[in-house]
Order: structure tokens, then C-alpha cells, then sequence
């Protein structure tokens, strides 16, 4: 009667498991005449989550890569010297002529736009280029440096 209990729970399972694929081994032990069974399933989705949140953070990742890609390409085309004693205007000249060469360009690494045409605006009060990537998302260079505890952005001056 068991045997039949047990039979009957499989089949339900079976049944109702509609999002699975099952491949089922019934094996009869010969020493204590014990039926056992083993199911392997397997996802008959195709859009298996294991695979897509893997294949996002890919994604992700590569994205990541060609934001560094575009700073990167920033930093080394930038004469830091010259950079250094502009204004903030010239400053913002010598990045968007950068930002042009990677909106047609690309970078070594990828050898496409990476930089909306045109998405450059150089912004006066907070002092950086504001810009938008291949993806639509904006960003922003910024034109003097942040970690400078000297810069009188940085100073907290109270009277």
C-alpha cells in the first residue's frame, strides 16, 4: 500500500511541476525489496536565471570597462602641464576635443563611439564637462582635482 502512496506522490509531483523537464530512474533493490526512485530535472526554460544574471553582470562588467576606457583615454590625451595651468575654460576646451575624438573614434581597446555626438556641455558652476555615453547615460569630467584638500573647493573657509 505504501508502494502505491509513494508511486501516486511522484506522479503529482510530476504533474504539477509544469516548469521542469524530469528524467526518472525507478531502481528495485533486490536485498530488501525497497522501490526507490531518483528524478533528475532539468529547466526547460529559456530563460534560464542562472544563465541571464551571469550574462548580465558580463554586461555590466563590459560597461564598466569602457566608462575606464573613456576617462582613461581623457587622462593620457590631456597635457597634464598645460592641463594644469589653464582656466577652467580652456580646461573644458581640451576635454570636449578629446570627447569629439571618442565620439568618432573610440578608444584602442574599442575602436567605436563610445560618446553621444555632441552631449558635451561644459557646466561653469560646478566646474566640469558634463557629458553623455554610448548608452545614454550621463557623466561628468571634472576639472580640478577633487582630492586636492588645498583646493578652495575643498576649504571650508568661515569668518
Amino acid at each position: 500500500m505504501k508502494k502505491n502512496y509513494l508511486t501516486l506522490l511522484i506522479l503529482g509531483c510530476f504533474i504539477l511541476s509544469g516548469c521542469t523537464n524530469a528524467e526518472t530512474t525507478t531502481t528495485v533493490s533486490e536485498d530488501d525489496g525497497v522501490q526507490r526512485t531518483t528524478e533528475s530535472y532539468t529547466s526547460i526554460s529559456e530563460d534560464d536565471p542562472i544563465d541571464s544574471s551571469v550574462s548580465e553582470e558580463e554586461s555590466a562588467a563590459e560597461e564598466l570597462a569602457k566608462y575606464d576606457a573613456v576617462f582613461d583615454k581623457i587622462n593620457e590625451s590631456l597635457d597634464f602641464d598645460e592641463f594644469a595651468n589653464a582656466d577652467d575654460e580652456k580646461k573644458a576646451e581640451m576635454v570636449i576635443e578629446v570627447l569629439k575624438d571618442i565620439a568618432e573614434n573610440g578608444t584602442d581597446e574599442y575602436p567605436y563611439p563610445l560618446v553621444v555626438a555632441d552631449s558635451w556641455n561644459y557646466l561653469a558652476d560646478s566646474r566640469e564637462v558634463e557629458f553623455e555615453f554610448f548608452n545614454g547615460v550621463k557623466s561628468g569630467y571634472v576639472l580640478y582635482d577633487e582630492n586636492d584638500p588645498y583646493s578652495t573647493d575643498q576649504t571650508d573657509i568661515t569668518e
